[in-house]
C-alpha cells in the first residue's frame, strides 16, 4: 500500500482506482460491510463506539515526563 499511496492524500475515487480502499462510502456503508462480513443481518441494529486518542506533540512530551495518553 505504501508503494502506491506514498504518503499522499487521495480522493475516494482515485484511492479506489488504485486499490487503496475496499469501497467508497460513509459510516453507514462501512457498518453495512462489517455486518455482511460478520454474518449479521442488515436489518439488525448495532451499536458502535467512536474513539479518539489525542497526543501532545513530541516536544511537549519531553517537557512533561508525567504525561499519560489518558489525561
Amino acid at each position: 500500500m505504501e508503494e502506491v499511496a506514498q504518503g499522499r492524500v487521495w480522493t475516494g475515487k482515485d484511492a479506489a482506482s488504485r486499490g487503496l480502499v475496499d469501497a467508497i462510502g460513509g459510516l453507514s456503508r462501512a457498518v453495512a460491510i462489517a455486518k455482511q462480513k460478520a454474518n449479521i443481518p442488515q436489518d439488525r441494529q448495532v451499536g458502535f463506539l467512536i474513539a479518539c486518542l489525542c497526543f501532545k506533540s513530541s516536544s511537549a512530551l519531553h517537557e512533561d515526563q508525567s504525561y499519560s495518553m489518558w489525561k
